[in-house]
């Protein structure tokens, strides 16, 4: 008799993960110094207040997008809202659970870590390119001089060598 106990509460953990209403993801998962990560969340639910969201590991969300679809099995109808949420992330973070009030009740998503790393340049290519600026901070409008290294394996072919100077 304890046994059963035991599995009922397992399974209604288990019913309850699988049925979750708010799952939070990121794509990608590791990002580049850089580059734009997106935070999507799914809500399964009748009726949803939205949240409002505008940093993201102390980021400013960059674009957001939202897609609804609606299901009908058996009579039974389900809605699922997917929101997406596009930003710059600086540093690795774990971003937090977000409360969400779906059919009148609040539910939290999981939260989801974002990793981020600094560029890698491939050491074996035949040919590699390096900016380098004359100063580390800047002002808006102010002018600053940038290097261009490019460096060529002696072996390497290259098919069209022009350079055109940016403004």
């Amino acid at each position: 008799m304890k046994n059963l106990g035991k599995i009922i509460i397992i399974f209604s953990l288990f019913a309850t993960a699988i049925y979750a209403n708010v799952v939070a993801k990121v794509y990608p998962k590791k990002v580049v110094n850089g580059e734009i990560a997106t935070y999507t969340l799914t809500i399964t639910g009748g009726e949803i207040n939205k949240p409002l969201i505008s940093t993201i590991c102390g980021s400013n969300v960059l674009g957001t997008s939202s897609q609804t679809s609606i299901t009908m099995v058996n009579n039974d109808y389900k809605k699922s809202y997917m929101l997406s949420y596009r930003f710059m992330p600086q540093k690795s973070c774990v971003i937090a659970p977000v409360s969400v009030e779906v059919d009148g009740k609040t539910e939290k998503s999981n939260s989801v870590k974002v990793n981020v790393g600094a560029a890698v340049q491939d050491k074996n290519a035949d040919f590699l390119v390096n900016l380098i600026p004359s100063k580390k901070e800047l002002y808006v409008g102010e002018p600053f001089d940038l290097q261009l290294v490019l460096k060529q394996k002696k072996d390497a072919q290259a098919v069209d060598s022009k350079f055109i100077a940016p403004d």
